[in-house]
C-alpha cells in the first residue's frame, strides 16, 4: 500500500523557518476560505454562531454546522477576557444546551491541541 505524504502550504512557503509576511497570507485567506467553503455546504437552515468561525470543524451529512468546543472556549477566553474556568461553564452551562429554531450545530470535542502535539 502507497503511503501519501501530505504538506500544508506553511510548510511548503516554508523556507528559511522563520514565519513571513506569505505565510501569515496563506493561513488567513485559507482559514476565511475554510469557513465559507464550510457555510456554503451547510443547509441554509443550519444555525451559525456568531464569533465562532474559528470554531467551526465540519458539517454533517444532514448540513448541520459542527463546531469544536475547545476552541469555543479559547475564542472566549481570548475575546471576552475571561478565564478557561468561566469559559467552559458558560458553554456546557449555556449555550451547549441553547436550542435554536432551525438545525442547531453540533459540537463535539476533538482536543485540537493533543492532535497537533501528536504530528510533531
Amino acid at each position: 500500500m502507497k503511503i501519501v505524504k501530505t504538506k500544508t502550504l506553511v510548510e511548503i512557503l516554508d523556507l528559511d523557518g522563520e514565519p513571513n509576511i506569505l505565510e501569515e497570507m496563506v493561513d488567513t485567506n485559507f482559514k476565511d476560505y475554510k469557513i465559507k467553503m464550510l457555510k456554503k455546504n451547510a443547509d441554509p437552515e443550519s444555525i451559525c454562531l456568531d464569533g465562532f468561525d474559528d470554531a467551526l470543524v465540519g458539517t454533517t451529512s444532514d448540513g448541520r454546522l459542527v463546531y469544536d468546543i475547545g476552541l469555543m472556549s479559547k475564542i472566549l477566553v481570548e475575546t471576552n477576557y475571561v478565564d478557561k474556568i468561566d469559559a467552559d461553564e458558560y458553554l456546557h452551562n449555556d449555550l451547549l444546551k441553547e436550542l435554536f429554531d432551525g438545525l442547531n450545530p453540533i459540537y463535539v470535542n476533538l482536543n485540537i491541541d493533543l492532535v497537533l502535539q501528536s504530528l510533531k
